[in-house]
């Protein structure tokens, strides 16, 4: 089995393309991992390359076990090309080198693993997930009282979808409005800003300005 990798010149995503083998019975287990250097295999955030009509349709423990856990199943795939999606900004943003592996199985036999050397070029890449660091800092709190109009911050995120060391931004209570946030970045020429926020807060309202 041989990794073919593409990165998005616009979402800086990597799409994997490998092969399922022909040995392979109607299910296959595909285990995703991802290595930086000087660390350890840690799983990586992924998703089947699929339509949004069909995204939709997946489960949530589905999409949970590629996002958080690094495990895609595909069904009667025996012999096709698949191509996954792999989100690096869980574990990295800037320069890096990462090697990745696609580890498939059936039932307990592994049936074929590769590796592909990717190089992250993404120093135009902004990643706002450490919410921490907004202006407004009696806005966000760790322990949200009821009643209060201020943002949950949630330093326990590390290992979900998020990077070690980052604070999700999350609501306390519903039906409170809350106030918005003003986050510093002091930029210089073209960059790429990324949020990352839980999927439950839905759409958010962002908005650029500058001197």
């Amino acid at each position: 089995m041989q990794l073919t990798t593409h990165i998005d010149p616009v979402s800086r995503y990597v799409f994997v393309q490998y092969r399922i083998p022909a040995a392979t019975g109607n299910l296959a287990h595909v285990r995703c991992e991802v290595r930086l250097p000087g660390g350890g295999w840690r799983p990586a955030a992924v998703w089947k390359h699929i339509s949004d009509t069909a995204r939709r349709l997946l489960s949530d423990a589905e999409w949970d076990d590629g996002v958080l856990r690094g495990r895609l199943c595909e069904r009667r795939a025996a012999g096709r090309l698949c191509t996954l999606v792999w989100n690096p900004f869980t574990l990295v943003a800037g320069r890096a080198d990462a090697t990745f592996r696609v580890t498939v199985s059936a039932g307990d036999r592994e049936l074929a693993s590769a590796c592909g050397e990717i190089y992250l070029e993404n120093d135009d890449v902004v990643v706002l997930d450490d919410w921490s660091g907004v202006v407004q800092e009696s806005l966000v709190s760790e322990a949200p009282e009821s009643g209060q109009a201020v943002w949950w911050l949630r330093r326990d995120r590390a290992g979900e979808c998020a990077r070690a060391g980052s604070c999700s931004l999350e609501v306390w209570e519903k039906h409170i409005a809350l106030p918005p946030l003003t986050y510093p970045l002091d930029l210089h020429g073209p960059h790429a800003v990324f949020v990352q926020l839980p999927p439950k807060l839905g759409l958010v309202e962002l908005r650029l300005s500058g001197d």
